[in-house]
């Protein structure tokens, strides 16, 4: 016979006092509130979660390692813009499994700021002869 499950902490909330912030009306307060209960009330880090660059408040402070939020999550940005270390494609895209650690196959976001912009150029190839 397999256990039971427990429940081992509930929290209730007496109503959703959502706030209007840069991407969506659906922003957690930040603090002493009813949702700012749920602010660091998951049950594992934000990272584990893939929500590495997701935020819940309108203050945009991204999830980052923290104890995940529950309820939904919009970009973190800035400037209503998401995230960005320079390359022209936002992080959140380039960190395919949204745990905020440059892992085997994704574009390398985290080193753009020590060498700049890097411009490949493809043709024409050495040695052609252009008219």
């Amino acid at each position: 016979m397999l256990p039971s499950p427990t429940i081992s902490n509930i929290t209730a909330l007496a109503a959703a006092d959502y706030q209007t912030g840069t991407l969506e009306n659906f922003y957690f307060p930040t603090n002493g509130t009813n949702l700012s209960k749920l602010l660091n009330a998951g049950s594992q880090t934000a990272d584990l979660s893939g929500l590495f660059w997701f935020t819940t408040t309108t203050n945009n402070f991204r999830e980052t390692n923290s104890m995940v939020d529950i309820g939904y999550h919009a970009a973190a940005t800035l400037n209503g813009v998401p995230l960005d270390s320079g390359d022209g494609i936002f992080d959140l895209f380039q960190d395919a499994n949204g745990n905020g650690a440059l892992d085997s196959g994704e574009t390398d976001w985290t080193s753009l700021n020590d060498w700049g912009l890097r411009v490949l150029i493809t043709r024409p190839r050495n040695g052609s002869i252009l008219p």
